[in-house]
């Protein structure tokens, strides 16, 4: 066996000794940052359960201000949205906290948090609870309150949800039937509201000279509490009605389109005013002029409300063998049902419009401004009126109204543009341009 040399260990350890000082140890200064976390909840009743969190680090120079759990039924509950706040200064360990008047089984978010004097958040991971069933709790308490508005197809009911019986209400609405006690296996109209207090609805593709019986009703989680039932009968249908409804003088003068390319959306509108002698009568057919633009695509749209957006869109279908340059008259896939209580507007979107072609027909004046010229080109975020852009004029677009029976027409939408608006092309220039304006 071989031995290193004495000399040269010695001259490997003074070596050592004289890099020591660059190879030493250098202090590094960590800031504490603040760490909370959540726990499960505990002592959970119908109204009320004790949240547990840990406030692992308090960080540097006790930064914390405020600390407790946020709460609320999206997964990542903000103290905007609902707070319990711990008393006192922040101690770090565990902690607790108790939330009160909850509604009862429920599904609700929580998780804690933390905020300090630079007024950033801290969060905890998410937990969730759901609140036991109120043993005290019963169906829904509902009044009918008033049948109006009656048309030889249509008419207006107005309920009331007096209490929710002490569960919180899913599903309220009316049921009709010829029979003198309907339920909701009968015909229905309903909506998803956990509201109290009163609402209306509307009843349409009534039959004339025809009695009907309805009564209110909300269901909750222990069942279906119901109204009065209160009777009408639907008057005669007097002469037929067979009415294209439209702002336009029916000539086609100038086309619009975005300068720059694009994505919009056109329609005309009508207020409950104007569509009251219509109402519960059906929209069979839609007819516009498109004026240039062999490459755009079509889709016909019905929307609801004062200022529709994305989600108030109750129609759309395709345009297929679109005729340029010419009045096109569509028959509607399904027949739409007028609702004579909010405001109806009917239109189109233009979708991947090319620079430099105007595919919108429009007439030569005067404008019916904020009815026959409402424009929105932010993807229905907003309306705006073709005069704020200083074009007197209407859209050609009409639509046929009738009160004559008809079969429904299964759909056959071709292609679906809710999807068409997830994507990015949608974007458009907020510049019109028309026609006129470019020669």
């Amino acid at each position: 066996m071989k031995y290193k040399s004495p000399i040269r260990l010695l001259a490997f350890a003074l070596l050592l000794y004289a890099i020591h000082p660059y190879f030493s140890c250098k202090k590094i200064d960590i800031k504490r940052e603040v760490l909370i976390t959540s726990a499960q909840a505990q002592n959970i009743t119908f109204n009320s359960a004790v949240l547990h969190g840990q406030l692992v680090d308090i960080g540097e120079d006790g930064s914390i201000t405020e600390y407790g759990f946020a709460y609320g039924s999206t997964s990542l509950p903000t103290p905007e949205n609902n707070k319990v706040v711990a008393p006192g200064s922040p101690q770090q360990g565990d902690f607790s906290l108790s939330l009160q008047g909850l509604e009862s089984n429920m599904q609700y978010y929580f998780r804690a948090y933390a905020v300090e004097q630079s007024n950033k958040v801290t969060y905890g991971n998410t937990q969730s609870l759901k609140t036991e069933i109120n043993p005290d709790a019963e169906a829904p308490d509902v009044s009918t309150l008033e049948v109006f508005n009656i048309s030889p197809w249509s008419a207006m009911i107005k309920g009331m949800v007096d209490d929710d019986g002490g569960a919180t209400i899913m599903r309220k609405g009316f049921c009709l039937s010829n029979d003198p006690l309907p339920t909701i296996a009968d015909d229905t109209v309903s909506e998803n509201s956990t509201d109290l207090g009163e609402y209306l609805l509307n009843f349409t593709n009534l039959i004339p000279e025809t009695e009907y019986f309805v009564r209110a009703y909300a269901r909750n989680k222990i069942g279906i509490g119901y109204g009065e039932v209160l009777n009408f009968t639907t008057p005669e249908a007097g002469d037929p009605v067979n009415e294209w409804l439209h702002y336009d003088d029916g000539e086609n003068f100038d086309g619009i389109g975005l300068t720059e390319g694009g994505s919009f959306d056109v329609a005309i509108r009508f207020s409950p005013d104007q569509l009251a002698p219509y109402n519960g009568m059906k929209i069979t057919k839609v007819k516009f002029f498109p004026k240039g633009g062999m490459s755009v695509n079509y889709f016909i749209e019905i929307l609801t409300g004062s200022n529709p957006k994305i989600q108030d869109l109750e129609y759309e279908q395709y345009v297929d063998s679109l005729l340029i340059d010419e009045w096109n008259e569509l028959s509607l896939d399904t027949l739409y049902f007028i609702d004579a209580s909010k405001d109806l507007w009917v239109g189109y979107l233009i979708y991947n419009q090319p620079a430099g072609v105007f595919p919108a027909g429009i007439d030569e004046g005067p404008a019916e401004s904020g009815f026959g010229d409402m424009i929105s080109l932010d993807n229905l975020e907003s309306w705006e009126s073709l005069s704020d852009a200083g074009i007197n004029a209407n859209w050609n677009i009409q639509v046929f109204v009738s009160n004559q029976s008809g079969e429904e027409i299964p759909m056959t939408r071709a292609k679906p543009p809710k999807a068409l608006r997830n994507q990015e092309s949608h974007a458009a220039s907020a510049t019109l341009s028309s026609k006129r304006k470019m020669e």
